[in-house]
């Protein structure tokens, strides 16, 4: 698996979580903003792979 594919993967399973554990934030902040910041950072890194491999 190429390293594009698995970012896209791990992105998609991260949304998947936030979405289901919805409700759980209010209680949990600190993992919900660590789930955020995680989120950001992959989409981040997927967007510039995106940008070399137009180049």
């Amino acid at each position: 698996m190429d390293k594009k594919a698995k970012l896209e993967k791990e992105i998609a399973e991260l949304e998947k979580k936030m979405e289901k554990d919805h409700f759980g934030g209010l209680f949990d902040r600190t993992t919900q903003k660590r789930n955020m910041n995680r989120l950001q950072k992959l989409r981040k890194e997927l967007e510039n792979l995106t940008k070399k491999g137009k180049k």
